[in-house]
């Protein structure tokens, strides 16, 4: 950086001299007009106010002062007023314009001099964290750029608090901001390097002089010390942070590019480590995902979308009491399942749409089925989003409605971690949907953090015990699990159904728990229509 601020300096001085020639010429060239076009009666002294207005460009409000007392003598008792006849300027002329050389000086410096604090003023919060008063993102492009032009490897090290925005949510906002200034001040105690704020939750540092595994070491050994929860308004604070590396030159060319890098290289979720080295291949993930995120907004306008159906078996009877409904998505010829695009659109925000679409298919099959004299109940899944959206609720209640169907043909799935991602939301909603008819399952049941004690408050009338569980049905601390489960449901009156059912051993065991009703592999897989047609035209009580 030394090196910039000698190159500032060495072209600040020529470009003075220059100035200083420029208002001496002006000056002497406007003094030299006047007399030529034949004294001060003319208009031509005004012309003094360019060289004027140029001296307090270049040094401000002393030079502009100088300038228009030089300008003004110029103009003064030497200079006749009339060049032909011989006449003098009386002193009041000359005085006069002196003062208005003087104050026309005064103002343009002090414009000049607002105009310069201001657009340093500007570049200062162009260039800093308005909420952290760090460096920002538009800082660490300059000094980016600035290293690059260096020509030497450096590294960006990028850090990201994943769960600040709970924090901000379930804590307190302070409490958040209180969390991310200890992460920096922590950062700052393992180097001795500029952080950065890249974005809210975003803050890097740059590592010049150290090679991939120093810079490595580095970041794991904060995360490490990162791991540590701390106390902060009375709340124990665990931060999950993710780091992420990019190297100049080696992942990236220029500034921008090397900033949009570090940023898809936290984007990428990995199970093996909190750090990442930028490579290609996550780069060629972000771009297929970007691809489909295109294809899915276009899917439902092409028709792209398709409903399957899995049969659930009532033990009781052996016949199917009814059906969940799966979306697939027919793209391209290509057979998507909802792992591959439900998170996705989520994100992008039409996970609503989609769902009103299953929700339009699934209630108008029914109403079919009903025409035909088959009641067979359809359950549909909901997305914990869908529950933050009061218009899906309303838009189920309304398709019911309008097709006069009987509510309780229609079940409600939803997980775990959508319930209780805004539960006072979500316990009115489902309490207005269960008062209406309209049949409440837990998906996926075990697999959250709250099982047992939030059975007493939600409002269900199906458990879906997680086929983990039904896989490991033969554990006994599994089987012990399953037949409390049970237990307590039948004696809440709420139901069971066990999902993932693939053998006669699990059924048969299943069975001896009074398990109420099942669904896997082991009876059928999700069909499409025609096929779940047939299936359901075979005799009772058949695998």
């Amino acid at each position: 950086m030394p090196n910039f601020r000698r190159t500032g300096r060495t072209r600040r001085t020529p470009s003075r001299m220059l100035g200083l020639l420029l208002v001496l010429s002006l000056i002497s060239a406007t003094g030299y007009i006047v007399y030529l076009s034949g004294g001060t009666k003319t208009a031509l002294p005004h012309l003094m106010y360019i060289p004027i207005v140029i001296a307090a460009l270049y040094f401000g409000l002393a030079g502009a002062l100088i300038a228009a007392l030089a300008g003004g003598l110029a103009l003064g008792p030497l200079m006749p007023e009339n060049v032909p006849l011989g006449l003098t300027q009386a002193p009041v002329d000359w005085i006069v314009r002196l003062a208005f050389y003087l104050l026309i000086g005064t103002l343009v410096a002090l414009l000049f001099r607002w105009i310069t604090a201001y657009g340093k003023k500007e570049k200062e919060l162009s260039t800093t964290n308005v909420i952290t008063g760090l460096p920002n993102a538009n800082k660490l492009d300059l000094d980016l750029s600035s290293y690059m032009d260096g020509g030497k490897d450096f590294l960006l090290l990028g850090f990201r608090i994943v769960n600040l925005d709970d924090i901000n949510r379930y804590a307190d906002y302070e409490i958040g901001i209180q969390a991310l200034f200890v992460a920096i001040q922590t950062l700052k105690s393992f180097v001795d390097s500029t952080v950065y704020s890249i974005y809210t939750n975003e803050f890097g540092i740059v590592v010049r002089n150290a090679d991939m595994a120093k810079a490595r070491e580095i970041a794991l050994r904060y995360l490490r010390k990162m791991q540590t929860p701390f106390q902060l308004g009375g709340f124990n604070i665990a931060l999950i942070i993710k780091c992420g590396l990019v190297h100049f030159p080696l992942h990236a060319q220029d500034s921008k590019d090397m900033i949009k890098k570090i940023g898809i290289t936290l984007d990428h979720e990995t199970k093996e480590s909190e750090f990442q080295v930028y490579d290609t291949a996550i780069a060629q993930e972000r771009k297929e995902k970007f691809d489909l995120a295109v294809a899915l907004l276009n899917a439902l306008a092409n028709n792209e979308f398709y409903l399957v159906y899995q049969p659930k078996i009532d033990l009781s009877s052996g016949n199917v009491s009814g059906v969940e409904a799966l979306l697939r998505w027919n793209h391209a010829g290509a057979r998507f399942g909802p792992c591959t695009f439900i998170h996705i659109a989520e994100e992008m925000g039409i996970i609503g749409e989609m769902t009103k679409w299953v929700i339009q298919s699934s209630v108008a099959q029914a109403a079919q089925w009903r025409d035909a004299g088959k009641d067979l109940a359809i359950a549909l899944n909901l997305s914990p989003k869908d529950l933050k959206d009061r218009s899906v609720v309303r838009y189920l209640i309304q398709a019911i409605e309008n097709v006069s169907l009987d509510p309780s043909l229609i079940e409600v799935e939803l997980t775990e971690r959508g319930l209780f991602e805004n539960e006072e939301m979500m316990l009115q909603l489902l309490g207005t949907l269960k008062k209406l008819g309209v049949k409440i399952a837990l998906d996926d049941f075990g697999t959250g953090y709250n099982s047992l004690v939030d059975l007493v408050l939600i409002p269900i009338n199906y458990i879906k015990i997680d086929k983990m569980f039904i896989d490991n049905i033969a554990c006994d601390n599994y089987r012990i699990l399953i037949e409390t489960v049970i237990a307590y449901a039948h004696h809440s009156g709420e139901k069971v159904i066990a999902e993932g059912v693939e053998t006669k051993a699990q059924l048969d065991i299943l069975k001896e728990m009074g398990c109420d009703y099942v669904q896997g592999y082991y009876f059928c897989k999700p069909l499409p229509l025609n096929e779940l047609e047939a299936y359901l035209s075979r005799p009772s009580g058949n695998k």
